[in-house]
């Protein structure tokens, strides 16, 4: 670049020109190119319904007690979730829900929002409308019944990068649907 300053016979290439300020923001070359993808509100409403679906359909899957421990409560709950009441219901009341209920699947999520949490991760908050089928039916009775539950879920990333509850609030709402 001196020598074009000069007045040199050789100007300096576009390229170099282009290569020097590629280089210049050196400081800034973690913004450039972020490690991991940025997340935003539909994002984490996306992640958000996933697990809130798993929450609810992937229950009567385990029919073990310790498959349930493996691939329910250890997929879906942090560590810090071990004493939370609805870490242990779900622990406590398997195996007798196991003997009532035969699946329960997600008939809508609705009136989703997110919100930053103080804790770090987010909140997700969604209307669930479920349907749990009975695993034996009564003649004249419908095959399942619906549910439905306003749902406040804390969601962190945990070390593995795994979203997972980190807390879980939710109400039952009497709900009758058209049939």
């Amino acid at each position: 670049m001196l020598q074009a300053c000069n007045g040199s016979e050789q100007p300096v290439s576009a390229p170099e020109v282009n290569n020097h300020q590629q280089t210049k923001p050196v400081e800034n070359e973690a913004e450039a190119e972020p490690t991991k993808p940025a997340v935003n509100d539909n994002d984490r409403k996306a992640i958000g319904r996933d697990l809130l679906t798993k929450y609810t359909e992937s229950y009567y899957k385990f029919t073990t007690t310790e498959a349930f421990d493996e691939g329910y409560l250890n997929e879906l709950f942090d560590e810090s979730m071990l004493d939370h009441p609805v870490y242990h219901a779900a622990k406590i009341h398997h195996q007798t829900d196991l003997k009532n209920y035969d699946k329960a699947e997600v008939d809508k999520i609705e009136s989703e929002s997110v919100e930053p949490a103080e804790e770090g991760g987010f909140i997700y908050k969604g209307t669930l409308t479920e349907r749990t089928y009975h695993r034996k039916v009564e003649e004249n009775d419908p095959p399942y019944f619906y549910s439905k539950k306003d749902f406040a879920l804390h969601i962190k990333q945990d070390e593995n990068g795994k979203y997972k509850f980190f807390d879980m609030s939710f109400e039952k709402r009497i709900y009758f649907p058209d049939m």
